[in-house]
């Protein structure tokens, strides 16, 4: 169901292909987090699958966070893949992850943005002298 979470003290970032395409179910879902006393902010991205949550630590825990997005479907497990103070922790659930397809692109359009920016910053420098 999840393929990953990222997670910072205070930010939250969920992928599920449930929400992938689905921009209704993503703004229902956002909108059940929005209501979390704590939550600051709540974004989804049906082109992606994912949602954002900004939170404030202090006044709401990821555990509670995560209970909402148990409830409505988005993640399998009741309890969090990652627990609070894993700062910067990033989980792969259910052994899944980035197809080899889905690494290759990535490469690539790693490969062509460095060329990209490279040849921006070559024209920039020779427009500069």
């Amino acid at each position: 169901m999840m393929s990953y979470v990222h997670h910072v003290r205070g930010r939250l970032r969920v992928r599920s292909r449930r929400l992938k395409g689905d921009r209704i179910a993503a703004l229902a879902i956002c909108d059940a987090l929005r209501s979390i006393e704590g939550v600051a902010e709540a974004v989804g991205n049906p082109s992606t699958g994912s949602i954002t949550v900004r939170y404030e630590h202090h006044r709401v825990a990821m555990a509670t966070i995560w209970q909402v997005l148990h409830q409505e479907g988005v993640v399998a497990s009741a309890s969090p893949a990652i627990v609070e103070g894993d700062e910067g922790g990033v989980v792969r659930v259910n052994g899944e992850g980035p197809t080899p397809a889905q690494r290759l692109v990535d490469t690539l359009v790693g490969i062509v943005v460095d060329k990209v920016l490279e040849r921006s910053t070559l024209a920039l420098l020779a427009a500069l002298v």
